[in-house]
């Protein structure tokens, strides 16, 4: 039991970062409209969709529409 334990780890994975998140916030958009997003002021390897607010309008009217479309 102790060479599989040594050898694999330890079935419990190790917390790297802080158990709580006290903000998530992102970086400037690239041309993609993908930006970095950090975690209590890290940056993190994940990319984030982010929408401009004229972006985030028009997805709004269409979901509007089919909305009263639907009923």
């Amino acid at each position: 039991m102790k060479l599989l334990k040594w050898l694999f780890g330890s079935r419990k994975p190790s917390l790297n970062k802080p158990a709580v998140i006290h903000s998530i916030t992102c970086g400037e958009q690239d041309e993609n409209g993908f930006a970095d997003t950090y975690v209590n002021d890290e940056k993190t390897n994940v990319k984030m969709l982010t929408f401009t607010p004229k972006q985030a309008k028009k997805l709004q009217d269409i979901a509007d529409k089919i909305y009263r479309e639907n009923n």
